[in-house]
């Protein structure tokens, strides 16, 4: 598994401003991009539905419609790229994974893209996560990467 990550400014700035316009819910998208043997180059983020938007959950939880996955899962097929992982926002300016976050790990290879604001306009903070057994007392560990917010 390569130990850095790839992310190009325009991918952040697409994540961002995904952020920015679902405050004050969580929003929530696709990692896509490929693995070479020395990094994971995430090269598109495909924001999705959240479908906790129809119970009026979505201002604290997250969660991506099965068929949405299907539905890139299909497009990608033949492509060379592949889902590395997920983002999501924390509109309450937390940063990190949340219990739930650490409670939903159901690929530990997959990359969580967390983004912390606690206003549409204010300051943002991101991080890359991976469920990690290094991490001894934690579930994720901060992923290195390559790129400025």
């Amino acid at each position: 598994m390569p130990n850095s990550v790839v992310l190009d400014a325009a991918v952040l700035a697409v994540m961002e401003q995904h952020a920015r316009s679902a405050w004050p819910d969580e929003c929530c998208g696709l990692l896509i991009g490929h693995r070479s043997q020395d990094a994971e180059h995430i090269t598109r983020a495909v924001p999705m539905p959240n479908q906790m938007a129809r119970t009026g959950q979505a201002g604290r939880l997250f969660e991506i419609p099965p068929q949405a996955l299907f539905d890139v899962q299909r497009a990608l097929r033949g492509s060379g790229d592949g889902m590395l992982g997920h983002y999501h926002s924390h509109p309450n300016g937390r940063r990190g994974p949340s219990p739930r976050d650490r409670a939903a790990i159901h690929d530990p290879q997959a990359l969580w893209g967390i983004l912390a604001l606690s206003s549409a306009e204010g300051g943002l903070d991101f991080g890359l996560w991976r469920p990690d057994p290094a991490c001894l007392w934690q579930d994720f560990c901060l992923v290195g990467w390559q790129g400025s917010l």
